[in-house]
């Protein structure tokens, strides 16, 4: 066993189990439970408040996630933001939901997102509506503070059926995606290739 694969390991629950991982990012799902509970572990080279920066611009996230057709912050006060996002995945029809976000203004610790489904635009025929996206990023400083350590919880309901195998497989595989675009997104907020409106 690897010895970065031995420190992700002591990060994550002994409930959950490696299911692969790339670019530096091991991925992991909770055995023994109905429910669709993944983890990630990765790093960026960045502080841990300039990582968070990066997370809660939910308007630039459609440029580094290939999955999202549209994601759109309805709302923003100190600490909390409702996010809009309509994803268009393989095989199955489209998903959408609305995501109430929050976070501590005065520690770049992380953040929280669960579905509010009491705000945000109506569900259409153009896309099945998701009961079920709940997750936490933790964000732990690193190399005296240069860099960030980054575990990401997530529990997924897509409704519908969608075999759980297909899930697991999706999940090992474009996981550590979003850790390379939100890589992508903190070098692009850095020489200013994020517009003003979304970099707020």
């Amino acid at each position: 066993m690897q010895p970065l694969f031995v420190a992700f390991l002591a990060l994550i629950e002994p409930t959950y189990v490696s299911i692969g991982g790339h670019d530096g990012v091991e991925v992991y799902m909770r055995k023994d439970t109905g429910a669709i509970e993944l983890a990630a572990v990765g790093e960026f080279d960045a502080p841990p408040a300039e990582v968070q920066a990066a997370l809660l611009d939910y308007g630039a996230h459609v440029r580094i996630n290939k999955h999202l057709a549209e994601s759109t912050v309805l709302s923003r006060t100190p600490g909390e933001q409702l996010v809009y996002q309509h994803l268009k995945l393989p095989v199955i029809k489209d998903r959408d939901f609305t995501l109430r976000v929050r976070w501590n203004e005065n520690s770049a610790r992380g953040i929280s997102f669960s579905i509010d489904a009491s705000h945000g635009p109506a569900a259409t025929k153009k896309a099945v509506r998701m009961s079920t996206l709940n997750g936490r990023w933790e964000l732990e400083p690193i190399r005296e503070g240069s860099a960030t350590r980054a575990v990401y919880h997530v529990e997924i309901d897509f409704a519908g059926s969608v075999p759980r195998w297909m899930v697991r497989g999706g999940a090992a595989k474009d996981l550590p995606g979003v850790y390379t675009g939100m890589r992508q997104l903190i070098s692009d907020r850095r020489v200013g290739r994020v517009s003003a409106v979304s970099a707020r």
